[in-house]
């Protein structure tokens, strides 16, 4: 890590070094999406998980073949680590994030001991290389379903218009009043969120641009994603 980041940066991250993933990208294809576990302990024992997923688009970063990428459990300080940003990222302003990761999420105090682990790399032709604990395949999958039934609401004509908003404002708000958890991790259930978040846009443009044209907008969303490549997990 020093020959990408210099010892006086590399310094300025001591205490978070256990937590920090240098990753090599050694296959012939580009990076879509790192995801890392980071379960603590509390003193008694308990364990607490974390799940950090990466999406390349969304951290502003290409991870082509032969790249190597520095990996943390927050997304401000990952792109602080990375890119154009490894070289004009002030030893301050490294830090100050460093110190807000060990306050918000390893806190030694509240965590006595954590580990790090890589848990699935996706291939830009949607090969999942890894254990895939926090399955993301799944997960994915799931976001779909909920997509899918939000669309098939909003076509069922025997739905009227109102009847329709209120289902939309009724799911948007649905995990939020009611939460439900993984079973797997104990956290929130992320994808009920996402349905509801997704539910929520729909409503925006249902009431904005009419029903009809909301319709052709989910639909565009799921031809979309059914055109790229579809996940599937090679295990090692």
């Amino acid at each position: 890590m020093e020959r990408l980041l210099g010892k006086e940066k590399l310094d300025t991250l001591t205490a978070i070094h256990p937590y920090m993933i240098a990753l090599q990208n050694l296959s012939m294809l580009s990076v879509t999406t790192v995801v890392f576990r980071y379960p603590r302990f509390t003193p008694d024992g308990k364990s607490v998980a974390g799940v950090m997923p990466y999406s390349m688009d969304s951290l502003g970063l290409k991870f082509d073949p032969g790249t190597t990428l520095i990996f943390t459990p927050d997304d401000r300080l990952t792109r602080l680590l990375n890119g154009a940003a490894r070289d004009t990222s002030s030893t301050q302003v490294i830090a100050a994030n460093r110190d807000k990761l060990l306050a918000m999420r390893f806190d030694p105090g509240r965590f006595p001991r954590a580990t790090v682990s890589l848990d699935a790399v996706v291939l830009s032709d949607g090969t999942v290389i890894g254990p895939d604990r926090d399955r993301l395949i799944e997960r994915e999958l799931r976001k779909s379903e909920g997509e899918n039934s939000i669309l098939s609401k909003m076509k069922d004509a025997s739905l009227s218009e109102a009847d329709a908003l209120q289902w939309l404002t009724d799911e948007s708000q649905r995990p939020y009043k009611n939460p439900s958890f993984d079973p797997f991790t104990r956290l929130p259930d992320f994808e009920a969120f996402y349905k509801a978040d997704f539910a929520r846009t729909v409503l925006k443009y249902a009431n904005q641009y009419g029903r009809a044209f909301t319709v052709q907008w989910i639909q565009d969303i799921i031809a979309d994603k059914a055109a790229l490549p579809q996940l599937h997990h090679v295990k090692e």
